[in-house]
């Protein structure tokens, strides 16, 4: 396995772990009445989810060059 693949399996574990995070995050703002945050929260832990998912289709298909667009954490990358 290449260091390359290897750094970008660490990073992808990373970012999973900080979207369970932002997950545990909006589960405990629903929960204390605030469904706004809870949303917020779970929206950009799903485009986290989402860009660790491309990360990966684009390691297993030999393609590791970065991504198509400014993915800022914040919102999806242009297609």
């Amino acid at each position: 396995m290449s260091v390359s693949k290897m750094t970008q399996g660490s990073d992808v574990a990373k970012m999973r772990q900080r979207a369970s995070h932002l997950l545990d995050l909006a589960t405990r703002s629903r929960c204390e009445g605030r469904p706004d945050y809870a949303s917020l929260l779970t929206n950009v832990a799903t485009e986290i989810l989402e860009h660790a998912r491309n990360i990966e289709q684009r390691s297993e298909s030999g393609n590791i060059s970065p991504s198509v667009g400014n993915w800022n954490g914040t919102s999806k990358p242009d297609t």
